[in-house]
């Protein structure tokens, strides 16, 4: 099973509070290189 996640809507400069931003120790996260992503 996967999740994939869309951004619909991007704001900057908005403060976040810290405990909004911990990702629970059972996730697995998978960073991208953009180049990847291009197909470069």
């Amino acid at each position: 099973m996967g999740v994939v996640t869309e951004t619909i809507e991007i704001q900057e400069n908005v403060s976040i509070p810290e405990d909004t931003r911990i990702i629970p120790s059972d996730v697995k996260v998978k960073v991208l290189d953009a180049r990847a992503l291009s197909g470069m």
